[in-house]
This record gives structure tokens, C-alpha cells and sequence, in this order.
């Protein structure tokens, strides 16, 4: 009911408006409009020299743009009242770059292909947001899309320094689109051999860091940590990053975390396979040997090996240890007071 209300006032303010101005004759209307006219015409030097003002001022583009675009309708409503603007519209680089970034300008091309490619171009100007091959924001990325937006706003940075950004996060998918907004050729070209140095560097690392993730992937198969589904599954995930054809590093390094976790998952689990299978041979052990001094040293020397979480040494220990329990090793040597339990230690040794 209220807003029924304010709509049937306004629309009384206008008829009354209107019959106003039906009582007058076209004399009177041409006073107002010049009055008008002088009005803006007073007002108009102050109004342009804060715009400068403010334009000379402020550091953020956003910011810049916005005294860029109230000067340009400032020019319009002259330009409607037949006034002379006394300083051609603001124009700033900087705020033009920003502003073809952002997609924000009625650039034919970009209303073509679509929204979709608009809200991928503004991502370009966020760097740290992680994006998908779509060139759109991941889960990930839009957790911390706020964040960079509300950074931005507060600081918004040029567009070379979104490409040093980019560059120090490992991302180098963005960096030639961006590098076309580089006006300079000058400092286009500097920026050219900047980045393709900084690409040599990122390929010779992640080659390393491949290479550095075999060994131990090597160890897990070979000391039975992996199954062959889970071996299969993480040589493919490495085999996959070619360093060479790579431009999202970051991405790459993650997906070598991820099998790095995996092999410390699974080798986590097979210690505690192994732990347990330690506990039923000890008991096994103790019943075994008559003394308790021997199971006390054996059993000293398998936790040691599990200490050490070396799989394959642990494996070595117990299966000495089974061949103790089965009566493999002659009993006798248990108790001849030679060290560590006698030759059944110095088995377990050999390994350590």
C-alpha cells in the first residue's frame, strides 16, 4: 500500500508538472532553459578543475576511471546546452588500458564472443586466482575471488604489473594477451625477453622436480608400499606434465604434491601394516625364546627399522625374526651369551 502510494504521488507531481508548463508560453520556457544554461555555465570551471583535481590525485585506475567518465558526460550535457567544455575529455592510459582489460569498453569484437569470454578477460587482471584451462575461475579460485577483487579496489595494479604477477605465481597462460595492452614497444620487448628467461627457468625446475619425484616413487614400488592400480595411476599423472609444452607451472607443481601425498599415504599405511604384523611376531617371539634378554635385543633392533620407516629394511627384520619363530637358526646360538642374541642378531644386523 505505501509504495502504491508514493507511485500515485509522483504521478500527481508530474500531471502537475506538466500542466505548469502548458500554462506557460514558449517565452517563458526558453527563460528557464537559459537560466539553466547560465547556471551550468558559472558552476562549469569549478566542477572541471576538481575532476582534474581528483584525476592528478588518485593512483587507483578504477578510481581514475570513474573522474574519466564523469568528465567525458560532463562534455555530453555541454555539448546539449551548446556549451564550450574549456579542456578537451580526460584521457589516461592507464584507465583505458584498465578498462579494455576489464572488457569494460564497446569493443565489438569482445560483445561477439560473449559473456563467457568477458568474465574470463577480467580474471586475467587478478592474478593468484587460479584458473582452469576454460579460462575460467576453479573452486579454489573462487574462494579467494572476493579477496582479490576487494585488493584491487583498494589498489588496482597496471598492467605490467599484472604480468610480473602472473609470472612470479608460475601462470604464463595470460602473459602475451596481456603484454598487447603494453603500449611501449620499447618496454613490450623488454617485457618479451623477461619472460621468456623467467619460462627457461620454470622448465628447468619442474624438470627437476620431476625427476626428483621418480626416486621415490621407484623406492615405494620396490619395497611394496604401491599396488599396480596406484603405480599405474601416478606414473600417468607425471608422464602427462610435459615441461616443455607447459605454461601453468603452478598447476603442474601441484599435481606433483599430489603424488608426492599419495606415496607418503600409502607408505604411511604399509607402516602400520607392518607395526602391526611386528606386535603379533613379538608375542610369537616371546614364546619362542626362553630368554627374555634375547626378544628384549631382537625387538630392538625392528623398532629401530620401523624408527627409520624404511620399508624395505622392516621387511628384512620380520622376516629374520619368522625364521627365528620356525626355528630356522639354531636355538643354541640364542644363549651363548655372544652379542645381541648370537647369530640371529648378527642377522638382523646386516641390513642396519
Amino acid at each position: 500500500m505505501s509504495e502504491a502510494c508514493t507511485i500515485f504521488e509522483a504521478w500527481c507531481n508530474q500531471v502537475e508538472r506538466s500542466q505548469q508548463l502548458t500554462g506557460h508560453d514558449d517565452a517563458w520556457l526558453l527563460s528557464q532553459i537559459k537560466r539553466l544554461r547560465n547556471t551550468i555555465e558559472a558552476l562549469l570551471p569549478e566542477v572541471e578543475r576538481t575532476l582534474m583535481q581528483l584525476q592528478a590525485e588518485l593512483v587507483s585506475p578504477s578510481y581514475r576511471s570513474t573522474t574519466c567518465y564523469l568528465h567525458r558526460r560532463l562534455g555530453d550535457l555541454c555539448t546539449m546546452l551548446g556549451l564550450k567544455l574549456p579542456h578537451t575529455p580526460l584521457v589516461d592510459p592507464r584507465v583505458e588500458q584498465w578498462n579494455s582489460l576489464r572488457g569494460s569498453t564497446a569493443d565489438e569484437g569482445l560483445m561477439v564472443q560473449g559473456l563467457q569470454h568477458l568474465l574470463s578477460r577480467r580474471l586475467w587482471t587478478l592474478p593468484g586466482v587460479e584458473i582452469d584451462q576454460d579460462g575460467l575461475a576453479t573452486e579454489e579460485g573462487l574462494r579467494c575471488l572476493p579477496e582479490r577483487v576487494r585488493e584491487q579496489s583498494i589498489n588496482a595494479p597496471d598492467v605490467e604489473e599484472l604480468i610480473a604477477a602472473w609470472r612470479s605465481f608460475g601462470d604464463f597462460r595470460w602473459i602475451e594477451m596481456l603484454r598487447a595492452f603494453v603500449t611501449d614497444p620499447t618496454r613490450s620487448a623488454e617485457i618479451n625477453r623477461d619472460t621468456q628467461d623467467a619460462l627457461a627457468i620454470a622448465v628447468v625446475n619442474l624438470k627437476r622436480q620431476i625427476d626428483d619425484l621418480r626416486r621415490p616413487l621407484e623406492m615405494a614400488v620396490f619395497a611394496g608400499d604401491l599396488d599396480d592400480d596406484t603405480r599405474s595411476r601416478l606414473e600417468g599423472m607425471i608422464e602427462r606434465i610435459d615441461p616443455l609444452q607447459t605454461r601453468n607451472f603452478a598447476q603442474a607443481r601441484q599435481i606433483l604434491k599430489q603424488v608426492e601425498a599419495v606415496i607418503e599415504h600409502e607408505h604411511g599405511l604399509r607402516i602400520q601394516e607392518l607395526g602391526m604384523r611386528w606386535r603379533q611376531r613379538r608375542l610369537e617371539l616371546a614364546a619362542r625364546l626362553s630368554d627374555p634378554d634375547d626378544v628384549a635385543r631382537i625387538a630392538q633392533e625392528v623398532e629401530i627399522a620401523l624408527e627409520r620407516r624404511n620399508t624395505w629394511e622392516i621387511n628384512e627384520a620380520l622376516a629374520r625374526v619368522d625364521r627365528i619363530i620356525q626355528g630356522s637358526i639354531d636355538r643354541n646360538l640364542l644363549v651363548s651369551g655372544e652379542d645381541l642374541g648370537g647369530e640371529a642378531l648378527k642377522l638382523t644386523q646386516q641390513r642396519f
